[in-house]
């Protein structure tokens, strides 16, 4: 939490404590019969209501800067290409993220044993909005069959575009694909198929030609 967030809930909860403290005091030393009393527990049901609201008010706005942050996430997807495993790095936010790194606790590595090296050893200069950044590691039942816990953690390093630092500890997985389907639609399977089709058809122009070239000669 920022630390100008910090102080302010600080100076909040001071300010109610104080409130209380007079109210109490007050009704001591004067009792419940005074006006004074009275008057002095009336400021301070006021002062708590400014604090509610003021402290309401922070929250909003503080919800509508963090919205506005970048949010880079870190995932193991097994989903958006077939039969492909990948280390994704999508911001989430609403500005770019800036020179995105990963400081891993527990190294994730790939199919074949080799550590993933995306954002650790160089900062990934720039994540738009929306967009990724991702690295292959093999098939996605060989990742899963490489690996007796597919359970990483780490802390994700970025800054905004004001140059503020950020980081955060993260855990990824890819458990939920060792037992479930990995796909559980048909449309990656069909867009893979899909893209077939281009060499396919250079392969009937090719025979094609070679048909008429064959026949060419024959005359």
């Amino acid at each position: 939490m920022d630390a100008a967030r910090v102080l302010f809930r600080i100076v909040l909860g001071t300010a109610i404590l104080v409130a209380l403290a007079v109210a109490v005091i007050s009704v001591r030393a004067l009792g419940t019969a005074d006006p004074v009393v009275w008057a002095t527990l009336a400021a301070v049901l006021a002062v708590i209501a400014a604090v509610v609201s003021a402290w309401t008010g922070q929250r909003v706005l503080e919800l509508q800067e963090d919205a506005q942050r970048p949010n880079p996430v870190p995932v193991i997807d097994l989903r958006s290409r077939y039969q492909l495993a990948q280390f994704r790095i999508t911001n989430h936010g609403e500005t770019p993220a800036h020179r995105v790194r990963i400081i891993w606790q527990q190294q994730l590595r790939d199919a074949e044993g080799s550590d993933v090296v995306l954002g650790r050893d160089e900062p990934i200069p720039l994540i738009p909005s929306g967009e990724s950044a991702s690295v292959k590691m093999g098939l996605s039942n060989a990742f899963i069959q490489a690996h007796a816990n597919t359970t990483f953690t780490g802390i994700i390093s970025f800054a905004d575009a004001s140059d503020r630092t950020f980081n955060r500890s993260f855990v990824i997985s890819a458990e939920h694909g060792r037992t479930a389907q990995v796909h559980d639609e048909e449309s990656p399977k069909t867009n893979f198929e899909l893209q077939k089709i281009p060499g396919e058809l250079e392969q009937v122009a090719r025979n094609i030609a070679a048909l008429t070239r064959v026949l060419e000669r024959g005359r």
